[in-house]
């Protein structure tokens, strides 16, 4: 591949359709519907929890032991806080649950919404010519919400898979732990590049599916594994942006 020939025009070509389509204000709409999905997902994630704590038989083992985990590597105190928490999600479950699943479902209907949009305008996707009708519009609503729930569905499914593997990952590289550096690298570089596939993933289905055009799976992957990348590189980013922040409040006195 010739850098100069090849992938220069493709990089000036993508930024200056960038700049066409207005990219940057599309990104800023759609962080504000998602912000304000992310308390119906949390409010669906603690219900899910509450419902494993009410109805698995070994429950009461494991949250003992999880907070007796908590109580020794950090206080008793936050473990007493956190056992308080729990006895309250495993009261009020269900209703929760409801609740979480209504809210969730307008939630992301706005977020994928919000992205339909801006994938049809970055795919130049034709305006239809004649205005919708009533039931027309009704079905058209119909269809976004559900296809967005839907799409929360897979995402959240395919965040669950990272976690488990990343248990499994975590359990494999214990026999490394004679070996520090060697085991510490090892797992670094698995658990990054396990969080690249699966970011993939989800990056590929949200590119694929909401725009209201046929795209292929050969347009999409280049853009998946780029994007995957760079949303690892910004959470370091921004976790070192919180940890300086941090050190210079704690300096100021704030």
């Amino acid at each position: 591949m010739n850098l100069k020939t090849e992938f220069v025009p493709v990089l000036k070509e993508a930024f200056s359709e960038f700049l066409e389509d207005e990219a940057g204000q599309l990104g800023a709409a759609l962080a504000y519907y998602a912000m304000f999905s992310l308390f119906p997902l949390l409010l669906l994630l603690v219900a899910a929890l509450g419902f494993v704590l009410r109805y698995w038989d070994n429950a009461i083992d494991v949250q003992q032991q999880i907070l007796g985990a908590v109580s020794r590597n950090f206080s008793p105190q936050l473990s007493e806080t956190l056992s308080g928490i729990l006895t309250g999600v495993k009261s009020q479950a269900g209703g929760a649950t409801i609740v979480g699943l209504i809210t969730l479902l307008m939630g992301a209907s706005g977020v994928f919404q919000q992205l339909d949009v801006s994938f049809n305008k970055i795919w130049k996707v034709p305006q239809p010519t004649t205005p919708l009708t009533m039931v027309q519009t009704i079905v058209k609503t119909i269809r976004t919400r559900l296809f967005s729930f839907g799409m929360v569905l897979a995402v959240g499914f395919l965040l669950l898979v990272s976690m488990a593997l990343t248990g499994i990952s975590q359990a494999l590289l214990q026999g490394f732990s004679d070996l520090p550096l060697l085991g510490s690298v090892a797992g670094v570089a698995l658990g990054l590049l396990l969080s690249v596939v699966l970011n993939t993933l989800v990056f590929a289905l949200l590119f694929k599916y909401p725009p209201d055009t046929v795209v292929q799976w050969r347009d999409v992957w280049l853009g998946a594994a780029l994007t995957a990348v760079i949303w690892e590189l910004a959470k370091y980013i921004l976790a070192w942006y919180i940890g300086r922040s941090a050190q210079s409040y704690s300096a100021y006195g704030a």
